[in-house]
């Protein structure tokens, strides 16, 4: 007998192969999952994405598809979604890039003036001085 070419399937302790096995009643749980993509700051996971597929789904969708998990955001998302997402959080982040500018304009005028409206040697500001355009939303 000539050695297979086939990849071996089998699970790691009991020998069977989970997407082919003849009892489909245990298929429905096979799930597949690719590497984990992940965003941290300094150690916090901000965000998880993956791709993933259950071929043998009795509720749900059998389509490839990618999970996300982010803050309350937990779900699976096609290539639609997941362009949406990505534009808010590039809005985001600008909106991100906006307030470090202004903080460091902020700080900056602090230290070249000093201000009649401080409290404790420290500036005051209003609402309209604090704020910076807001970011948007987007949902399908």
């Amino acid at each position: 007998m000539e050695p297979s070419s086939e990849p071996d399937r089998q699970g790691p302790s009991t020998g069977l192969d989970y997407c082919s096995d003849a009892r489909p009643e245990y298929r429905c749980d096979t799930g597949h999952m690719g590497a984990a993509q992940e965003a941290t700051y300094c150690g916090y996971e901000l965000a998880f994405a993956a791709l993933v597929q259950d071929p043998f789904a009795e509720l749900g969708s059998r389509e490839v598809g990618v999970t996300v998990e982010m803050g309350s955001l937990s779900r699976r998302m096609g290539p639609t979604e997941l362009r949406e997402l990505a534009a808010v959080l590039v809005d985001y982040a600008e909106t991100l890039n906006d307030l470090a500018v202004r903080l460091t304009t902020l700080r900056a005028e602090r230290q070249a003036a000093d201000s009649p409206h401080s409290v404790r040697g420290e500036q005051l500001y209003s609402n309209e001085e604090l704020s910076v355009p807001s970011s948007t939303s987007r949902c399908s």
